[in-house]
């Protein structure tokens, strides 16, 4: 089973998840629902409060506390995460966009015989069986915007305002997308409609 947890995203609720649904994940939580912010891990009850919220709607929608947690967001979530993961549960951190001091509740760590994993990339082995998995079609691209390089400014905006979903993408040796597919057997055998699962997405240019 797999919980997405995303930021307010300017889609509705049903485009949303039918869109995360389609990459895979089974139970959509919009952050704002459960009032998750960035000055969040900031507030040690606040951090207490948001995993309490979080945990009845994951255990509404999904039957139980999640066993991993992979957690990249950092000081804003970081609390939560080692907070709402089950009794022996895994937080593997992966990232710290808003920030690398995190806080947590180490009680709810020790306690509960929870464990908390570093986790960088991978080595030369698993990144080798890593690549297989696109050119099986097993994993497919979130990307969901295409840019000229002329634009390269209002794709940056998008993310910073928080109008995309996935991947944005700027062409930068290229006058329109595809021109760089050195394969095009194997891309016909994955499937246009498969690479493509956001591309038909509002475009998020005001």
């Amino acid at each position: 089973m797999v919980v997405g947890i995303f930021s307010g995203m300017r889609l509705g609720e049903v485009e949303r998840l039918r869109v995360s649904s389609g990459l895979g994940c089974d139970v959509v939580i919009d952050r704002q629902e459960i009032g998750l912010d960035d000055r969040t891990g900031d507030d040690p009850r606040a951090v207490i409060e948001t995993g309490k919220r979080l945990g009845r709607l994951i255990r509404e929608r999904v039957g139980e506390d999640p066993h991993i947690v992979f957690e990249h967001v950092g000081r804003a979530t970081f609390g939560v995460s080692v907070f709402v993961v089950r009794r022996g549960g895994t937080v593997v951190t992966c990232g710290s966009s808003t920030g690398y001091h995190h806080t947590y509740d180490n009680r709810y760590l020790w306690m509960k015989l929870k464990r908390i994993i570093g986790s960088h990339a991978a080595n030369l082995q698993e990144q080798w069986e890593l690549n297989r998995l696109p050119s099986l079609g097993h994993t497919v691209p979130t990307l969901s915007a295409v840019y000229p390089l002329a634009e390269i400014g209002e794709a940056a905006r998008s993310v910073q305002e928080n109008r995309h979903i996935g991947k944005v993408g700027v062409l930068c040796l290229a006058t329109a997308p595809g021109q760089g597919v050195t394969d095009p057997a194997l891309r016909a055998r994955v499937g246009e409609s498969r690479l493509n699962v956001l591309r038909e997405l509002p475009d998020p240019r005001p």
